[in-house]
């Protein structure tokens, strides 16, 4: 078990928010549903966003599984050279449940309209 385990939960809650909204897209453009949401010459751009937001997904998804069997393999290439910061998220579970809700309200909304 990782020493830290929050950062591993923080990338997989993030991949999960972007493989969502992709699956979201992915079903509304198989059921022709966007053009009831979007201008027509949106749509290919909406479902390329799609395609971008799977990619981003999966890399998130591989960045939650090595923080969790491998907690020092994520290291900081920020360009920092002093390093005299934290990339630790917030310790504030309120801030977290806000702003993850942001993104997972209207998500769960939109997959329960299919």
């Amino acid at each position: 078990m990782p020493e830290r385990p929050h950062i591993w939960v923080h990338a997989f809650l993030r991949a999960g928010i972007l493989l969502g909204f992709s699956i979201l897209i992915a079903a509304l453009a198989k059921t022709d549903a966007l053009p009831l949401y979007l201008e027509p010459y949106m749509i290919a751009l909406v479902e390329l966003a799609g395609v971008g937001l799977f990619i981003v997904g999966l890399f998130q998804l591989r960045i939650s599984y090595r923080q969790f069997h491998q907690p020092a393999a994520i290291d900081c290439d920020c360009g920092d050279e002093s390093h005299d910061h934290d990339h630790t998220p917030s310790q504030s579970p309120f801030r977290h449940a806000f702003i993850y809700g942001l993104f997972l309200i209207p998500l769960a909304f939109g997959l329960l309209h299919l």
